[in-house]
């Protein structure tokens, strides 16, 4: 009993933080001298049994103690790693509150505070770094679909005018209207070159018909997700949380997932590929990906409306080391659904080649089987163009695009008005009246709700 004693005390001899100073280690000390010269013959069966629950609890109290000052120093560790990127998001005011929750962590007292008041601390700091991981994480999440149709269009040889560079430049969150607008551009250039006979556009053709990739027409085909815990998750009988059970259309932005066997989780890259997210917090998007548990059946679908008419590739880019994954695609005419795929030990591509897609294109991933240890990551779901149809009046089909198109442009400017600018400076703390040369973060609110933040010189 003594010597458990006596080495957990010396375990702390290289310690840098005053662990000498906690009351916990004075209280431990403290038993350790008083009891020195107790023998066992000297004491009853009660009195060993009394002392060696006390050695314990002091023992127990201190190695509570010591782990919440793991945990502190460790988020502080990561919100210092986070500050110091070179590719922080000073502009976000999330970056200035977790540079403020940061400062107040490294000057807190560890040692004298109570257990309590320490993890109130901790749980400050932890809220700081997650408020801005978060916000990071949710800009990706919702705005990678408009920026990836922006790209698409001006790929394609739409210009745009500087009123919507300018939106898609400062996008923080999902804009439905500014997306729908980028994707029917993007549509009229591709309608554009498949209607020209112009010898000019004959090479834009010809990339056109060779797989070329228009993933980001389809609702997000990287599947981010959103689910929220009373809404969306379950815990699972191992305790991990599950996306609930039955049909589901909220997880997943755009998508359907429909079963009832097994477990499908939500994924995020910066986990481990494959980690079942520890699920305790609500309103939270990932940037990408769904995984299908052992011994699950179910399916997960979309529908891709207003493709142009055309041949395509269509397929997913999954991690299936299951046997029982099937595609299933339907437009048209069409209506097909592969062969069980034969499980792999990697990412790759599966898919139909060729496929003429006349209206709304439905895609459905399905796993039908499963047994123990067998899993399905799906990171991305994939359309690529491949061959124009000779039998479609593209010139027609152009006509009623540019229309289209053309009655969708004067949103950007109204979207783009200032309703409200409030300052802050860089600890977060609002300024009503910045003075010129103060370096602060500007927070503007647009018409169209959108907000917006970024760092400025005030000149």
């Amino acid at each position: 009993m003594h010597r458990n004693h006596e080495d957990k005390l010396d375990s702390f001899d290289g310690d840098t933080r005053d662990i000498a100073s906690l009351a916990a280690y004075v209280a431990l000390d403290d038993m350790f001298g008083d009891n020195m010269s107790l023998e066992c013959p000297d004491l009853t069966n009660a009195q060993i049994t009394e002392a060696i629950k006390a050695y314990k609890d002091a023992m127990d109290a201190l190695d509570y103690r010591i782990s919440i000052m793991d945990k502190f120093d460790e988020k502080c560790s990561q919100a210092a790693t986070l500050i110091e990127a070179q590719n922080a998001h000073t502009e976000y005011a999330e970056y200035a509150g977790m540079v403020q929750g940061y400062n107040t962590a490294t000057a807190y007292d560890q040692i004298a505070p109570t257990d309590s008041a320490l993890l109130d601390a901790y749980y400050e700091l932890y809220d700081a770094v997650n408020g801005y991981i978060f916000k990071v994480d949710g800009v990706t999440a919702y705005t990678r679909q408009a920026k990836e149709l922006y790209n698409l269009a001006v790929t394609l040889g739409f210009e745009f005018d500087d009123a919507v560079k300018q939106q898609v430049a400062s996008l923080q969150t999902q804009d439905a209207e500014l997306e729908t607008f980028l994707r029917e551009a993007a549509i009229l250039q591709i309608l554009k070159i498949f209607a020209s006979d112009d010898p000019d556009d004959a090479q834009k053709k010809e990339e056109l018909e060779s797989n070329f990739d228009v993933s980001a027409l389809m609702p997000n085909y990287f599947l981010y997700n959103e689910a929220q815990t009373d809404r969306d998750m379950e815990k699972n009988s191992s305790g991990l949380w599950r996306i609930k059970r039955g049909t589901n259309t909220t997880a997943i932005p755009g998508w359907t997932l429909d079963y009832s066997s097994g477990n499908w989780y939500p994924i995020a890259t910066r986990m481990n590929e494959g980690d079942a997210l520890a699920w305790d917090l609500d309103g939270h998007a990932f940037a990408g990906g769904v995984r299908c548990g052992s011994s699950t059946k179910g399916s997960l679908s979309t529908v891709v409306a207003g493709l142009p008419q055309a041949y395509y590739w269509v397929g997913m880019n999954v991690h299936d080391n299951a046997s029982g994954l099937t595609l299933g695609i339907k437009s048209g005419s069409v209506d097909i659904v592969s062969d069980k795929y034969a499980k792999s030990n990697g990412y790759r591509e599966l898919g139909f080649d060729s496929i003429l897609v006349v209206g709304d294109l439905t895609v459905t991933a399905t796993q039908t089987s499963g047994s123990s240890g067998s899993e399905i990551d799906f990171r991305n779901f994939i359309v690529r163009l491949c061959g124009a149809d000779p039998e479609y009046d593209y010139a027609g089909a152009l006509t009623a695009q540019e229309a289209k198109v053309a009655g969708m442009m004067t949103f950007a400017d109204a979207a783009m008005a200032m309703t409200d600018v409030k300052y802050f400076n860089l600890s977060g703390v609002m300024i009503a009246d910045p003075k010129p040369g103060d370096i602060v973060i500007r927070k503007i609110t647009l018409s169209n709700g959108a907000v917006v933040t970024d760092k400025v010189l005030i000149k």
